[in-house]
């Protein structure tokens, strides 16, 4: 799970990182949305956004 310690970080210089991590489409959605949806039970992204994240 991927997060950014606000005010303590910059967004910019987290989201830069999470960009360009060299993972895979799909481990960066784990990372970004799918690891804390389903540990907060929230529901998950619907594939349609993916492909056009």
């Amino acid at each position: 799970m991927f997060s950014v310690d606000y005010p303590y970080e910059d967004s910019d210089t987290a989201v830069a990182f999470i960009e360009t991590a060299p993972v895979d489409a799909a481990t960066r959605r784990k990372l970004c949305h799918d690891n804390a949806a389903a540990l907060l039970g929230l529901p998950q992204l619907a594939e349609s956004a993916e492909a056009t994240a």
